[in-house]
């Protein structure tokens, strides 16, 4: 990657976005294309990253084609209803553990609401 003075550019940019929930897919390419085009990096990478762990980014075409065979994949392996999933009970998912930036490892105790 070619480098102004010797240095590597970094830019970057939070978006947030909001979805119907459940099934739902959304095309950020125009909010992409203004974030890169704002960065003013001619020659680089654009890394686009969701926290959500329920949240998949996926690089494809957007056309009715591939979103009718996504979504109908998506509902044979995850049905929406009277399936039980792992993640989704409390009572297993009781500690929380997370890497600090030390690289120390803390535990936490969830409440479970109910």
């Amino acid at each position: 990657m070619p480098r102004q003075n010797g240095r590597v550019k970094v830019f970057q940019q939070e978006q947030r976005f909001r979805t119907s929930g459940g099934l739902a897919v959304q095309d950020i390419t125009e909010e992409v294309t203004a974030a890169v085009r704002e960065s003013g990096i001619i020659d680089g990478i654009a890394c686009v990253y969701s926290p959500h762990t329920t949240c998949c980014i996926r690089v494809n075409e957007f056309e009715s084609g591939f979103l009718e065979d996504f979504t109908t994949l998506l509902r044979r392996l995850v049905p929406a209803e009277g399936q039980y999933y792992a993640h989704d009970d409390w009572d297993r998912r009781s500690t929380t553990r997370t890497m600090t930036g030390t690289g120390e490892r803390r535990t936490s105790a969830r409440k479970t609401w109910k």
